[in-house]
């Protein structure tokens, strides 16, 4: 089984896996990660590793991780960033969702959610709103809405 990390560098510039495919399989290597179909494909063939996929941002991240079947580790500033701005009355989540995208907002949302669980808080309104955007099809970008909904009494129905 293949040790694959996913990092984020959108100054890296080294080469693809395709530009190495000559040299595989390798027991060590770092490839600039574009998610192509013929870098997954070769990326598959290849017997166990150690690699690092370095990809531009975290959007990227999370569909590598996701297409390979690894873990992705989000940076804790962007995790911070997304909790500060749903916790800001100014629609500061809205901007933040719309510019990492659904994928992103969705995981800092879960990993602040996993952090309170670690903590032993009881789910309290950001983990329903969670579990209501994850599970029920609500656009992530509404959640600061929806959570001042919550908040003031008003039910999400």
């Amino acid at each position: 089984m293949n040790k694959v990390a996913v990092n984020i560098d959108p100054d890296f510039h080294g080469p693809t896996i395709i530009e190495m495919a000559v040299l595989l399989p390798l027991e060590k290597a770092e490839f600039a990660w574009k998610d192509t179909r013929a870098e997954i494909e070769l990326f598959r063939d290849q017997p166990d590793g150690d690699y690092t996929l370095v990809v531009p941002n975290a959007a990227a991240a999370i569909a590598a991780a996701q297409r390979l079947g690894v873990r992705c580790q989000l940076p804790v500033d962007l995790i911070k960033k997304g909790v500060m701005a749903l916790n800001t009355p100014t629609g500061r989540w809205r901007e933040f969702a719309e510019k990492q995208g659904p994928a992103v907002a969705r995981s800092a949302l879960l990993k602040a959610h996993l952090n309170n669980v670690k903590r032993g808080k009881l789910m309290g309104p950001l983990q329903k709103l969670l579990v209501e955007s994850v599970l029920h099809g609500r656009s992530i970008s509404d959640a600061d809405a929806l959570l001042g909904l919550r908040l003031r009494g008003g039910g999400i129905k």
